[in-house]
């Protein structure tokens, strides 16, 4: 009889609160600028949905948080000449807007915060302007002589190398795979001008060798750098092992 009695209450709070939620859409709408003016070819914005929560934290359900909205996959956005960008159709909630350019400008969900849009059932939102910055362009070439690195590279990989920086706050923004060949991998990511960063190396069930004969076993930083918009192309190069 006990657990009854939550259980009533999370039903009637679903009751309540289920026919706000995904039933209109709407559209989101903005425009995407730069520092000196100019759009670069390939530049993208990502939409991203945030998933609808309910508390039930009072009615002593053991999960106090239940997911109500279903998890939408990201949705890529074109973006025109004049930086415009808009998607309709979309469900009303909360969303974030990342852009997402090409090597040479800061990814904005990684470094300056993504825009959050609220669209409300029925309406179209225009906030979702967003300004794109320059940055260094940093390469880290892994050398893999016994082909040691699995086919998919990703940030949860259980063996390969996942490679990236650390910020003097702690957070860590991985660079992401460019290109392979038959005798290793190309990772890439855009970081800001003038701002100290750690080189963070991960290897996982392999070692990784730095050009100076270091071996590296465990996740840990490899060097600290500053790169400038004078300083070109940042790069590293490292060779992987058993």
């Amino acid at each position: 009889m006990k657990s009854a009695i939550p259980l009533a209450l999370f039903t009637a709070a679903l009751l309540c609160i289920w026919p706000a939620l995904g039933q209109t859409s709407g559209a989101i709408t903005g425009a995407v600028s730069s520092e000196d003016g100019s759009l670069p070819a390939g530049l993208a914005v990502v939409l991203h949905k945030i998933p609808e929560y309910v508390d039930v934290s009072k009615t002593g359900i053991s999960q106090p948080r239940v997911v109500l909205s279903s998890i939408r996959p990201a949705q890529v956005l074109g973006v025109s000449s004049t930086g415009s960008f808009s998607a309709s159709g979309v469900p009303s909630g909360h969303y974030k807007l990342c852009a997402a350019p090409p090597d040479g400008y800061l990814d904005t969900c990684l470094w300056s915060g993504p825009v959050d849009v609220i669209l409300a059932p029925g309406s179209s939102s225009a906030g979702g302007n967003l300004r794109l910055r320059r940055g260094a362009v940093v390469r880290i070439r892994l050398n893999d002589p016994q082909s040691l690195l699995p086919a998919v590279q990703t940030a949860y990989v259980e063996k390969g190398v996942v490679a990236g920086v650390m910020t003097a706050t702690g957070a860590f923004r991985p660079a992401r795979v460019r290109s392979r060949d038959a005798k290793g991998t190309d990772l890439v990511m855009t970081v800001p001008y003038n701002t100290p960063l750690r080189l963070w190396i991960s290897p996982r069930q392999v070692s990784v060798r730095a050009p100076n004969g270091t071996t590296l076993l465990h996740s840990g930083p490899y060097t600290t750098f500053q790169a400038s918009a004078l300083s070109g192309t940042v790069e590293f190069q490292f060779e992987v092992g058993k």
